[in-house]
């Protein structure tokens, strides 16, 4: 659900150096326990051929850093999640210190020094409660929990059933339920976001745009039409995520650009002469006719179109363009 941005989780620096500390500490345990019970597995009555092969063994495990793998694995499960991790803000520890001396919240009493790391994951939540807003905590120490329930905008649970009941999370669970059947796929393509990005500015440049006829106000055609007929620059390429659309078993992902174009027209012989100088209007054919000038100007454009892709083809990142939209095609005055 994080992934898919229907939750948003936070962990502060202090909870995440006692999860990765825990899990490093025992999970060298069980290798250190491992490791000695392979030394010693001739004991067991085993071949001395196969005896060197578990020593072998044996010296390999114990060359893996266990605590950088740890360090590792909770990176990259908070970058996958979208977890905000919360450092420690360097006002925290004033502040910590006040209260661990007169005795506030979250001490229970002044000098309690076994909750100074629990003060500092109060001061993150009454951080956290000013810019996120309703923060639901989960704890199971009382005293903590309790302490952070009476800041604004924290909720204390004590464990993931009760947020599971919460009519909040219940919304959230449906909203879950009724894209779950395409949500492997959803998050292939939010994962290859910037991947899509380069595909698109890779398509604008040779593929979609090919000849294409724009329309606007600021075209002094007298239909307010153009041909597309170069393309100097593509920027700003902007994919919002939010607005993906699943639709008969297909994927519609919106695409925003922005481009410096030339396009080409038709003016009226007398219109140019008497047109603003300021505005960069190269005629290309003097003589198309006897009221005509064929031109071209270039303008800054901003467009938008649709990628389509099954959801069986979602892993190929192949797709059909729909629906270009060109929403603003703004004159660039001469220099």
């Amino acid at each position: 659900m994080s992934k898919l941005g229907l939750l948003k989780f936070h962990i502060s620096w202090i909870v995440y150096k006692e999860i990765t500390t825990t899990n490093y500490l025992e999970s060298k345990e069980i290798i250190n326990k491992v490791i000695k019970e392979l030394n010693n597995i001739n004991k067991k009555g085993v071949d001395d051929i196969d005896f060197f092969k578990f020593k072998k063994i044996a010296r390999e495990i114990e060359a893996i850093d266990i605590e950088k793998s740890t360090q590792k694995h909770w990176k990259n499960f908070i970058k996958d999640s979208k977890i905000i991790l919360h450092t420690i803000d360097e006002k925290h520890g004033e502040n910590v210190m006040n209260s661990y001396f007169e005795g506030t919240e979250p001490f229970p009493t002044p000098k309690s020094r076994k909750d100074i790391p629990d003060a500092f994951i109060y001061q993150a939540l009454k951080t956290m409660s000013k810019t996120f807003g309703q923060i639901h905590f989960i704890c199971d120490d009382n005293n903590l929990r309790e302490s952070c329930d009476n800041l604004p905008n924290i909720i204390g649970i004590k464990e993931f059933s009760e947020l599971y009941d919460l009519p909040e999370f219940k919304l959230i669970n449906d909203k879950y339920k009724s894209i779950e059947h395409y949500a492997d796929e959803l998050l292939i393509i939010e994962d290859n976001i910037q991947e899509i990005k380069v595909i698109a500015n890779d398509d604008i440049w040779n593929n979609i745009l090919n000849d294409i006829i724009i329309f606007s106000t600021n075209i002094p055609d007298d239909n307010n039409e153009g041909r597309l007929v170069g393309i100097d620059e593509v920027s700003n390429i902007e994919i919002d995520s939010s607005k993906i659309q699943y639709i008969d078993n297909y994927f519609y992902i919106p695409i925003k650009a922005e481009g410096l174009f030339t396009i080409e027209y038709f003016i009226y012989k007398s219109d140019y002469y008497i047109f603003d100088e300021r505005r960069n209007i190269q005629i290309t054919d003097w003589d198309w006719n006897d009221h005509y000038f064929l031109v071209e100007e270039d303008f800054d454009v901003k467009f938008s179109f649709k990628y389509k892709i099954a959801k069986d083809k979602v892993d190929l990142l192949e797709f059909e363009t729909e629906k270009i939209d060109f929403e603003e095609v703004n004159i660039i005055p001469k220099k």
